[in-house]
């Protein structure tokens, strides 16, 4: 995981790969003032963003999930949101077993779960390894966009 402010004040994209440097400039070079919710495709079904507006919620209002085969980039463009983080360790409380078509697992409980607040600008980044559970909060509006990422475009 990786959380930062998007105007590279603090992390250094140079080291990042080459796919996830394309999704970093994506969103900084985007105008989502100018974007109406909905997808965006950046390279199809591998590698696109969701423009999204959410209410938040408590922690127990939210399943947590993890992927397998895709990266989430979450950006926030309005308003603030909590996302719960922690690695995946096997320990957490299984709600839905790993879905393939949604390349989803959903967890209700985890230990020692993070919460990481995002203000606008700034963004999280979440690879399989990771569990989040976003959108948490007491009640605020928020917007973001999410970028999904096959992970194996960082294998090519």
């Amino acid at each position: 995981m990786i959380a930062d402010a998007l105007d590279g004040s603090g992390h250094d994209s140079r080291y990042l790969h080459p796919v996830l440097q394309r999704a970093l400039a994506f969103l900084l070079e985007t105008d989502f003032s100018k974007v109406e919710d909905g997808r965006i495709d950046i390279d199809g079904d591998r590698f696109y963003a969701q423009v999204m507006s959410l209410h938040t919620v408590p922690p127990e209002e939210r399943l947590a999930e993890k992927h397998e085969r895709c990266i989430d980039i979450h950006f926030l463009l309005e308003g603030e949101e909590d996302i719960g983080w922690k690695p995946h360790d096997g320990k957490e409380i299984l709600h839905l077993a790993y879905d393939a078509e949604q390349d989803c697992t959903l967890y209700r409980e985890l230990e020692r779960e993070r919460r990481i607040r995002l203000e606008p600008g700034m963004y999280m980044m979440l690879f399989p390894s990771d569990i989040h559970r976003p959108g948490l909060g007491g009640g605020e509006r928020a917007r973001k966009a999410v970028v999904k990422i096959a992970s194996d475009l960082l294998q090519a």
